[in-house]
């Protein structure tokens, strides 16, 4: 079943991303459903770019079980970031 697209970022799930730097880390996982909504992509997406390599470092916890570390989040959103549109070309 698709997912549907989210329409805007849980503020819960905002503030876990922007402070988990302690604690425990299974404390801080973060499901893909509640990435996607932060994102504002759908699950499907992130599973395309799980396949691809091309999004957010993982976990595996199980088969089927993936969830994100909040700082392999920021890395990744770091990473996206451009000045202008030249550079995405590059």
């Amino acid at each position: 079943m698709a997912s549907a697209v989210p329409t805007s970022p849980s503020p819960s799930l905002l503030d876990r991303l922007r402070t988990a730097s302690s604690g425990p880390l299974f404390a801080q996982l973060v499901a893909p459903a509640d990435l996607a909504q932060a994102l504002g992509v759908t699950e499907r997406t992130l599973s395309s770019w799980r396949e691809r390599g091309t999004g957010p470092a993982y976990v595996r916890t199980g088969e089927r079980i993936v969830r994100y570390l909040p700082e392999d989040v920021d890395a990744w959103l770091r990473a996206q970031r451009f000045t202008g549109t030249a550079e995405e070309r590059l």
